[in-house]
């Protein structure tokens, strides 16, 4: 597609990945507000965000390492930093010390592969075959968000658990294949 002079359309795939990272912000910020239910919303819209930035910027013609490098700052900020952070403030805080401390490890380890896994796709990207190494942050992230509504009914060891379950999936050799 020729390049229009039109800003706006230039940059609207942008704009899409920008509304993911304030959308991922603004759950932290509710969520150390007590606003939970707020912040799980404000994920999953950074979801559908994440979801169609990639189509504007292919539809457009559009598309650019710089958008690819947004959308992983974008990612990690709404399906790494923004559930982690959830999950402590509204699991963990005020847990056993045992548990916050189990906790605080599953959340930064859960940061980390996330911004590790982030990190290889920009590299490696996609096989041949159309697939993801890994469990794509976005998948990871949502979950959480999904498991989060049930915080009251699930013991904090599960969010442990499972936090540390996603880590090593978003780190691993998995295929996922992209739809």
């Amino acid at each position: 597609m020729k390049k229009d002079n039109n800003i706006f359309l230039n940059n609207a795939a942008n704009f899409v990945t920008l509304l993911n990272m304030v959308c991922g912000s603004m759950s932290i910020v509710a969520t150390m507000n007590g606003k939970y239910k707020t912040a799980i919303a404000m994920i999953w819209i950074a979801a559908i965000a994440d979801r169609y930035d990639g189509i504007v910027a292919r539809m457009l013609g559009t598309s650019s390492d710089m958008g690819v490098q947004m959308d992983s700052m974008g990612d990690i900020i709404s399906f790494g930093v923004a559930p982690s952070v959830h999950a402590y403030n509204s699991v963990f805080l005020h847990a056993p010390n045992n548990i916050r401390l189990l906790g605080g490890i599953a959340t930064v380890m859960l940061i980390c592969a996330g911004a590790l896994r982030l990190a290889r796709y920009n590299i490696v990207g996609l096989d041949e075959d159309n697939s993801f190494m890994g469990l794509p942050i976005t998948i990871g992230g949502s979950l959480l968000a999904v498991l989060l509504i049930f915080r009251r009914n699930i013991a904090p060891v599960t969010f442990v658990v499972v936090m540390i379950i996603l880590s090593i999936l978003e780190l691993s050799k998995i295929r996922i294949k992209k739809r």
